[in-house]
């Protein structure tokens, strides 16, 4: 998936990343902006510059080979933008209203939201008590999900 050296820088950046001593929030950010850019430092960036452009792993015959500082910096300067505009904007939309519960019971005192990261098979929600369902992946079986999500995984 990557050049001998584009491997060896990525593994060095995400040493050097982990190794910063910062709070959490500054640390989930570098790390974000470092998996961010994975892809752009792999084989799969063909002589056109362009990106990821398919649903699966794919290395043209002829590849870029992107530095990876150069891309993380990039994507350090982007992502600052990004990620505040972001907060601002659910700080706008949201501001305080959004109060995480536990558990369900949790929404009849001051919680206001309850998320569930499980199979919807089988919800501990009694009927008629939901007001909006938010589901990912949206794409069902057309995106390989769980194969494609290795490509970071492994840097976890």
């Amino acid at each position: 998936m990557f050049t001998i050296r584009n491997l060896l820088a990525n593994a060095r950046l995400f040493k050097a990343v982990s190794k910063i001593k910062a709070d959490a929030v500054i640390k989930e950010m570098l790390r974000f902006c470092f998996t961010s850019k994975l892809a752009w430092a792999s084989k799969m960036i063909s002589t056109t510059g362009n990106g990821w452009s398919i649903h699966g792993f794919w290395m043209p015959n002829i590849h870029y080979e992107m530095n990876v500082w150069r891309r993380f910096h990039q994507g350090y300067e982007k992502g600052q933008s990004t990620v505040r505009k972001g907060k601002e904007q659910s700080n706008k939309e949201i501001g305080g209203y959004c109060v995480f519960a536990d558990k369900f019971d949790d929404l009849n005192n001051n919680a206001t939201c309850f998320i569930l990261n499980q199979s919807s098979h089988e919800l501990p929600l009694p009927d008629n008590s939901v007001d909006a369902v938010i589901t990912d992946p949206p794409f069902g079986g057309n995106v390989q999900y769980s194969e494609l999500s290795n490509f970071w995984w492994v840097w976890s």
